[in-house]
């Protein structure tokens, strides 16, 4: 066997075993996007905490169609791009991200702040009274006492 074989033979042995340090840069693998600040479908106030996976130097986000991009920095302890998305609109939010030909994205499900998320619309079987302590309506409702003023719910 001659010495070029043999250099050959090394060249292609050490570029096998060199493989899969060089697919595991940055950027690639699959782009994912997920939340971190709640699940996808429970986000509520209009915003969301969102991170971009394996996204490499050049990303581009949108929310809705519009350019988001610069919310996004970063973060060498996650490895990852991390970014405060705000201005999601109540119900379905789209997010893509896009970096060369790979592309990701989520939908997210955002809530008024004030809820529901979980349950249904709020319960409105109550009326708010203004009532002495000591009147029949506060006798109804188990409210005995002095004859202080009281605020208390009433079922209807």
């Amino acid at each position: 066997m001659s010495i070029s074989a043999v250099l050959d033979l090394a060249v292609i042995a050490f570029l096998c075993a060199a493989a899969p340090l060089f697919a595991a840069t940055e950027g690639s693998g699959a782009l994912t996007v997920t939340t971190l600040s709640s699940r996808a479908e429970m986000v509520s106030g209009g915003d969301a905490l969102v991170e971009i996976r394996n996204a490499g130097p050049k990303v581009q986000v949108k929310l809705n169609g519009l350019d988001v991009s610069q919310v996004f920095h970063s973060d060498a302890a996650r490895g990852s791009l991390v970014g405060l998305v705000e201005g999601l609109h109540n119900g379905s939010n789209a997010i893509v991200a896009k970096a060369g030909s790979r592309t990701a994205s989520l939908t997210l499900i955002n809530h008024p702040i004030t809820g529901p998320i979980l349950s249904g619309e709020h319960l409105k079987p109550f009326r708010l009274q203004h009532g002495r302590v000591g009147s029949r309506e506060a006798a109804r409702c188990g409210l005995f006492g002095g004859a202080e003023d009281r605020i208390f719910l009433s079922f209807q």
